[in-house]
């Protein structure tokens, strides 16, 4: 897990503590979630529960954790949407705290260990020096006692492996067995806001031909009082000249939303193919640029 994640956290028991952890300078959220987040640039949230109306960012949960008393770090993954980032917040922990740490995949009955030797095998390539092995259990009781009482256990969220649905789901009150506590993740797509850069726009009432001599070639956003009104490409502004003004040459606007996923964005660019695209919120405010490098940087951002 990368040194310079953001992180931010909400109000409520261990937040605070889990999200300076992970990144020393985290930020307590202030007014509209998703502002915030988008505002601070933010990777990670450290929230009291998980928000089924939010998942714009991965989001972890602490329960009833207590750090000081941390010996070691277990990544408890069964190759679920969340297994990779519960291995790196792992990770993130152990060295945050200076106690080892481990990823171990359960089993329930013997047929499921060569699975549980793949899922390790594939998940340690991200977090270089961690141990990995595996434990047959049949509960989260069993895998508590496995691990050890001063093991701080990271899961993912519920809806994957039994041992998510036991941990989290009905069976959630077991964690009081684990005498310092779990941290439970949920992971969330990269979105274009991580990957934008600095704007780049024209004034409607620029001259084309200085629009053109100032701009590099593709497609350019035009902007008024911050807002995008239309777009317009370089071959236009060229051909038109020193005579007309930007919005003689423009077109309606084209733009990448700052809650698109990474994916789409880079898809978005590729379709259109063009180098760039503005980013815009919902009212077309303008905040950023994005290219399909920019965001394919940012779609490794938490590695």
């Amino acid at each position: 897990m990368s040194q310079g994640l953001r992180a931010v956290w909400s109000r409520g028991n261990g937040c605070v503590e889990l999200a300076t952890l992970i990144d020393p300078d985290a930020q307590r959220v202030e007014g509209d979630l998703t502002e915030f987040v988008v505002g601070h640039r933010a990777d990670i949230l450290v929230s009291k529960r998980f928000s089924a109306s939010f998942e714009v960012i991965p989001t972890l949960v602490p329960f009833d954790v207590s750090f000081d008393r941390v010996d070691s770090v277990a990544a408890l993954v069964a190759g679920g949407p969340h297994s990779e980032l519960a291995a790196r917040v792992a990770h993130r922990l152990g060295e945050a705290l200076a106690v080892p740490t481990r990823l171990e995949c359960a089993y329930e009955t013997d047929g499921g260990q060569v699975e549980a030797l793949n899922v390790v095998e594939r998940l340690v390539s991200l977090v270089p020096g961690v141990e990995a092995g595996i434990l047959q259990a049949g509960s989260a009781s069993e895998v508590i006692e496995k691990t050890g009482d001063g093991t701080l256990l990271v899961v993912g969220a519920p809806g994957g492996s039994f041992l998510q649905r036991q941990f989290f789901g009905k069976g959630a009150r077991l964690i009081a067995k684990s005498s310092i506590g779990a941290v439970a993740v949920r992971e969330a797509p990269r979105r274009v806001f991580h990957g934008m850069d600095e704007p780049a726009y024209v004034s409607p009432y620029m001259g084309a031909g200085d629009a053109a001599r100032l701009m590099a070639g593709g497609l350019i956003a035009v902007v008024e009082d911050g807002v995008l009104i239309g777009s317009v490409t370089g071959t236009s502004l060229l051909m038109a000249g020193d005579g007309p003004r930007v919005v003689d040459c423009m077109k309606e606007p084209v733009s990448l939303g700052r809650l698109d996923t990474v994916d789409d964005g880079i898809d978005r660019l590729r379709t259109l193919g063009v180098p760039s695209l503005p980013v815009v919120d919902d009212n077309l405010n303008l905040l950023g640029t994005a290219t399909v490098e920019s965001l394919q940087t940012t779609r490794f951002g938490t590695g």
